[in-house]
């Protein structure tokens, strides 16, 4: 578990992720796979500190997992980035249900020292089977959603789809002719 927040670790966060897939797969079932990344964290942290930064990170933790349906399971992957497993066949529109509900709970004011402080976040989404059939390809695909959230500007949801990933891996076999 997470010393900060209390959460599941990385390590106890893939061992539910697979035992998921695995019954997943056999009920013939989906679920959504979430990655949560806390915008602009580091300036946040630059400019509160460290030990306001953690507090920040202990109360988004709690109001997050608070928030989330029962069957869901959140995991802290150290810093400010959560996983979080949404119980199995829900329709997209329930998916974005939840997570524009997540993101005004986020976006709720924390109070610290009598200062109040704002933040946002940026979500990524996979879906399994389609997305993913191993837990790292499936961690990985929300990651790219959750990045090109983060590039479209932050506090939105994104869902991943292949031609992210095609781009990804462009963007990657372009940089290792620039460095040739």
């Amino acid at each position: 578990y997470d010393h900060l927040t209390g959460l599941p670790n990385k390590h106890r966060f893939t061992e539910q992720l697979n035992s998921s897939m695995k019954r997943a797969k056999k009920n013939r079932q989906s679920f959504a796979l979430l990655s949560i990344d806390i915008d602009r964290f580091k300036m946040i942290n630059e400019s509160v500190g460290y030990l306001i930064g953690d507090q920040i990170i202990q109360q988004l933790a709690n109001r997050v997992n608070q928030t989330l349906p029962t069957d869901s399971f959140l995991g802290s992957f150290g810093g400010d980035r959560f996983l979080c497993l949404l119980p199995e066949n829900l329709q997209t529109e329930e998916i974005m249900r939840i997570t524009q509900t997540l993101l005004e709970t986020i976006d709720r004011p924390i109070v610290i020292q009598q200062q109040e402080i704002h933040v946002t976040a940026s979500f990524g989404i996979s879906l399994y089977p389609n997305d993913g059939i191993g837990s790292e390809q499936l961690m990985k695909n929300a990651d790219i959603a959750m990045h090109l959230s983060k590039q479209k500007g932050g506090n939105q949801v994104t869902f991943f789809s292949e031609e992210m990933n095609d781009e990804v891996l462009k963007r990657f076999e372009m940089e290792g002719y620039l460095r040739k």
